[in-house]
């Protein structure tokens, strides 16, 4: 699989691919041994073929954020009762597009960095 080299830190790299089974963008880091071959002269691009056996990098955010139910009906109702009916009124407008957008989500910040601090606590952080 093709994959974009991040950083390198004590014999490892940190890579990064776009998993298209439905995890989005993912980042590891795996040993030399493990990356196939370099496909550019700087080392940026390689090729590795079992990304997922390398050590995960960072929080599985989807599994802490506090669950989100939006629609884009609802989505487009906050706009327009934020007053954006153009995209002339979102140009100009945009953090009430930014108010519109986390009212439909039914979370915001506070509620982010709680699960956040929470994921923290319970693991050690």
């Amino acid at each position: 699989m093709k994959v974009r080299v991040i950083t390198t830190k004590d014999g490892m790299y940190l890579i990064e691919w776009e998993d298209t089974d439905g995890d989005g963008l993912q980042r590891k880091w795996v040993t030399k041994e493990m990356i196939f071959e370099f496909l550019d002269d700087d080392g940026r691009l390689a090729t590795v073929e079992d990304p997922e056996r390398g050590i995960p990098y960072g929080v599985d955010w989807k599994l802490i954020l506090p669950e989100i139910s939006c629609t884009i009906v609802d989505l487009a109702n906050e706009l327009k009762r934020r007053g954006i009916w153009t995209t002339e009124d979102m140009r100009a407008n945009p953090n009430s597009v930014r108010v519109a957008l986390s009212t439909a989500l039914g979370t915001g910040l506070s509620e982010i960095l709680h699960a956040a601090a929470a994921y923290d606590a319970s693991n050690g952080g």
